[in-house]
């Protein structure tokens, strides 16, 4: 590898100015004061429009803008843009300038004035100014965006730790209380409760017990999902739809639903984890069952996005459709929609979000009142 000179070293390191003056002479004289101290002159242009095109293409450090240019643009008008555009600060020179032009001047926030004819400890001393000046001002913005993007995450914790709270005060309490309430009856009234009652008592226990294992595994999931990196690898969804079914072998012979499927070869190839794939389906599927209709339909599939960058996965069901208020509140953890109908403890759709941004994927539904709903999630396409 060749080694850099000293003097190539200075030459990377040197503050690059573009000066932006329609008397020439002036420029010149500009141009020499700015090398001896060391600065070095990118371009020299002498009018806005000029300016705007070749700050995009030589992205200098600086410019030193007249404020009074000729040309349809005059430096106030370019500065501006070149503000918006490229963030690149912005010296004022001026020999004389209309209260109206300097009131226009002072809205584009530039970094210094200097009034024509300057001194050269002048020159050198603003323009140190403005590089320090902008330094701070993007360090700023900088720490600005990353307090705010740990204020976001903080507040999405502290919504956590409040619907973990709620799920540990009522859909944890709800059970344990059944439990404990028919554990108590069990052991005091031996005598007089039949064989019958008792083995519905203990059966309520066991189903009791089941839902609270069910919702902490969800809690759990729904933690690690967010904590545990994992490699995307290319799936075989026909692999992971079987075992899907196989998993809810006992919902699909309660329900007895239609089931639709694509065939095996046709399921499109995505990036993926299979067991974080799998809940998603899992979630999107049994809702199906017991939202759907009766008997229930449910038909899953898969599309490609138009730039083909994605694969969209949905699962379709016969269900009653729903409300945009309704759509407004899934994915939110602890949130369910028709408690009264279903029991269940509002944490699979909010696993199910989580699951498809980890993958770099989203998840979304589709729905119309009495036209059922297309629950979907999407993963990189497989290269």
């Amino acid at each position: 590898m060749k080694r850099q000179t000293l003097e190539e070293i200075k030459q990377m390191t040197k503050t690059k100015i573009m000066i932006v003056e329609d008397e020439a002479i002036v420029a010149l004289t500009i141009e020499r004061k700015l090398e001896i101290f060391g600065y070095e002159v990118l371009a020299r242009v002498d009018t806005g429009e000029e300016a705007v095109q070749q700050v995009g293409e030589i992205q200098p450090d600086l410019l030193l803008m007249d404020i009074m240019l000729a040309g349809e643009m005059d430096g106030v008008e370019t500065a501006a843009q070149i503000r918006t555009r490229f963030d690149i600060p912005v010296i004022y020179l001026t020999a004389y300038a209309d209260e109206k032009t300097l009131q226009r001047a002072k809205v584009t926030e530039p970094f210094g004035y200097l009034l024509k004819p300057f001194e050269d400890r002048e020159l050198h001393t603003t323009i140190e100014m403005a590089l320090y000046k902008h330094r701070m001002e993007r360090r700023l913005k900088e720490r600005t965006f990353e307090l705010e993007e740990s204020l976001t995450i903080l507040q999405e914790r502290n919504r956590e730790l409040d619907a973990f709270a709620h799920t540990v005060a009522h859909d944890l309490q709800n059970p344990l209380a059944t439990m404990i309430g028919f554990a108590e009856v069990l052991e005091e009234d031996t005598t007089i409760i039949s064989a019958q009652e008792r083995q519905e008592y203990l059966g309520l226990i066991a189903r009791n017990g089941h839902k609270m294992s069910t919702i902490i595994k969800s809690l759990l999931l729904l933690s690690s999902v967010r904590k545990q990196e994992i490699k995307s690898e290319p799936l075989d969804m026909a692999a992971v739809v079987i075992e899907l079914q196989q998993r809810l072998a006992g919902m699909i012979d309660e329900y007895q639903p239609e089931i639709i499927l694509p065939e095996p070869s046709a399921w499109p190839v995505a990036l993926g984890y299979a067991p974080w794939v799998e809940e998603i389906w899992t979630n999107y599927f049994s809702n199906a069952l017991k939202y759907g209709g009766q008997p229930p339909r449910v038909e899953l599939g898969a599309n490609l996005s138009e730039n083909e960058e994605l694969v969209q996965f949905w699962v379709r069901d016969n269900g009653p459709g729903l409300t945009p208020e309704e759509q407004a509140k899934l994915f939110v953890p602890f949130t369910r929609l028709n408690p009264s109908r279903v029991e269940g403890h509002g944490l699979g759709l909010s696993i199910v979000r989580r699951i498809a941004e980890k993958l770099d994927g989203q998840a979304g539904v589709e729905s119309e009142v009495g036209q059922g709903s297309k629950f979907y999630f999407t993963l990189p396409n497989s290269p």
